[in-house]
């Protein structure tokens, strides 16, 4: 649960602070100290497969995720969200009807919604996978 009371408090605190007092110490900071940062990131956590498997082999599990990807050396999949494709601005008029159920209204509404069946490249894919390839090879 989201402390929303604790974080008004902080919020007002931090806003009540002269900027230079807010910044101190930031690396954003103008002349700050260089902050050495990884050389990527990572997942850690090992998910299971598509049968549940967690004890699959580091070998098997990367030829999988290698075999996984498409002749343009992609990984796709269902998305679950989506959005329509900007075409023009909206029309003025509010579009008729309850869209709290589909989160999205006509056409021109370029607001995300859930949706099944439909296939692209997914960032979480991206990441998940080469996580698990960036763990194989530091193993090596």
């Amino acid at each position: 649960m989201v402390d929303v009371a604790g974080l008004r408090k902080r919020y007002q605190e931090t806003k009540a602070l002269a900027p230079d007092q807010a910044s101190k110490g930031s690396p954003l900071s103008p002349g700050a100290e260089k902050t050495d940062l990884p050389r990527y990131f990572a997942l850690t956590e090992r998910r299971p497969n598509a049968a549940g498997n967690t004890t699959e082999r580091p070998e098997d599990r990367v030829a999988r995720i290698i075999a996984a990807m498409d002749e343009w050396g992609r990984w796709k999949g269902e998305l679950g969200t989506t959005s329509h494709p900007f075409k023009a601005d909206g029309s003025r008029e509010v579009a008729p009807g309850d869209f709290s159920r589909t989160q999205v209204g006509d056409d021109s509404d370029t607001s995300p919604y859930r949706a099944q069946g439909v296939i692209g490249i997914s960032t979480s894919v991206y990441i998940r996978n080469m996580s698990e390839l960036i763990r194989y090879l530091e193993g090596k």
